[in-house]
């Protein structure tokens, strides 16, 4: 009797026992379990880059906010975008940015089980408009013509006004790189219609059309230039001067055959020269003799050619 109450005590405890056991189990198995951290599986890209925008998109397995750090040094995030949108498709609008400048970024995505971060990435702002003009005229200066072509081109796409984008043109296919003087020509003259005042537009007009032996509108282009700028210097190439001007304008007169207007010219760059029509013996350049006034005028346009360029 009293072993058979023992294993029914026994069999009761085990009974509590198993029954907190499953309950405990139970109870386990019931709690909520919170989403998976999330993972970047597109992206991210910079979309729609402008001069001071940018759009920046990425994708997550799971739903989770939106972040983007980004600054213009590697690894230097200066600046975020926190959007607390949750979803997996992610779109995040960066404004108020620098033209022509390149933007580091990374971008992240959490959800309350934690957090995941992109690597960095970068993509550069396009040129606005005074970019463009400054990075023609770079270009041309440091004589990448056909890149400086390019940019004046463009800037005379976005402003068909813009007298200073058909002059920088006007240099470029004026040069002995792209030799396109007809081209050159066209481009002159629409800087000079939209810029009546731009003496650099006249300067190159007028060796344009030295070069194609049209002397008279020459003549026409380079007094201009003087009339607006009597102390010329090309802006961006400083060697070309005044001095090149009235050597132009001596070139032109003397083939024109109107050797006293020459010989202005040549007075005026080398007041020194003693060369004078009615005396042989002035009829000389540097020891060398000649037959007659207009070949001793000539060989000093030449000389000058020298000394001025």
């Amino acid at each position: 009797m009293k072993g058979q109450m023992m294993n029914r005590t026994t069999l009761v405890t085990l009974g509590i026992l198993l029954t907190a056991l499953a309950f405990s189990c139970g109870k386990k198995g019931t709690e909520p379990q919170g989403p998976p951290v999330p993972t970047i599986v597109d992206g991210p890209r910079a979309l729609d880059v402008r001069t001071t925008s940018a759009q920046i998109v990425w994708k997550t397995d799971v739903i989770s906010n939106s972040v983007v750090y980004y600054g213009t040094q590697s690894a230097t995030y200066t600046d975020s975008v926190v959007d607390a949108l949750q979803d997996t498709l992610h779109s995040v609008n960066l404004t108020n940015l620098q033209s022509n400048t390149t933007y580091y970024y990374a971008v992240a995505s959490a959800n309350e089980s934690g957090k995941t971060q992109s690597g960095e990435h970068q993509f550069t702002t396009a040129m606005s408009f005074s970019d463009l003009v400054e990075a023609g005229w770079d270009a041309y200066e440091k004589g990448q013509i056909a890149q400086a072509a390019a940019y004046f081109r463009e800037v005379i796409r976005k402003n068909h006004f813009w007298a200073d984008g058909y002059n920088g043109l006007g240099w470029c296919l004026a040069s002995s790189v792209l030799d396109s003087l007809d081209a050159a020509a066209e481009n002159f003259s629409s800087a000079i219609y939209y810029g009546p005042d731009l003496a650099e537009a006249y300067a190159g007009r007028g060796f344009v059309y030295l070069a194609q032996k049209r002397y008279g509108m020459a003549i026409e282009d380079f007094s201009e230039c003087l009339k607006k700028q009597p102390d010329f210097v090309f802006s961006h190439n400083p060697s070309i001067t005044s001095k090149d001007v009235h050597l132009g304008l001596a070139e032109c007169y003397y083939f024109r055959q109107q050797f006293s207007l020459a010989q202005q010219e040549v007075d005026i760059l080398e007041p020194d020269n003693g060369l004078s029509p009615d005396d042989s013996s002035t009829w000389k350049v540097d020891g060398t003799s000649y037959s007659s006034y207009e070949a001793a005028l000539l060989a000093w346009i030449e000389k000058l050619k020298s000394v001025v360029s």
